[in-house]
């Protein structure tokens, strides 16, 4: 683990989230966003269908096991879709699903840390129903 200590600025760090979407490294990104080591895109692949094999793809193309994978689903932690975390785990990876705000600060804490980890986050304001998401984790 290459452990950094501090940032150099090119470390991609979650500012702030709300309902609509994210601040990241001081610029704002509007609805779902995937964050990799060097950059923050739009996770184009999430629709009101919930997160689907095209999501998981969008999410992981270029990422290798063992690498970390953070999904976070909006205001509470839901389940994907058996589809999104079937593919997942078919190519080697077992996705850490979590309420977005979790996933922003252990997104944080990873990147400063070095680890190798990509994370597809939907913004906090997203519940079930609404446009993306699943169905409520067990509790």
């Amino acid at each position: 683990m290459k452990g950094r200590l501090e940032d150099d600025g090119t470390l991609v760090r979650v500012d702030s989230y709300g309902p609509g979407g994210f601040t990241i490294s001081g610029n704002r990104h509007e609805g779902p966003v995937i964050l990799r080591v060097a950059e923050a895109l739009p996770w184009a692949e999430v629709s009101e269908f919930g997160l689907s094999v095209k999501a998981a793809r969008e999410l992981l193309v270029e990422f290798r096991p063992p690498g970390i994978v953070l999904v976070g689903t909006g205001r509470i932690r839901l389940v994907p879709d058996m589809t999104f975390l079937d593919w997942c785990r078919t190519h080697g990876f077992e996705p850490d699903v979590m309420a977005t705000g979790a996933a922003c600060r252990t997104w944080n804490v990873l990147a400063m840390e070095g680890r190798e980890v990509v994370a597809g986050l939907l913004p906090a304001g997203w519940s079930p129903g609404e446009e993306a998401g699943g169905a409520p984790a067990p509790s």
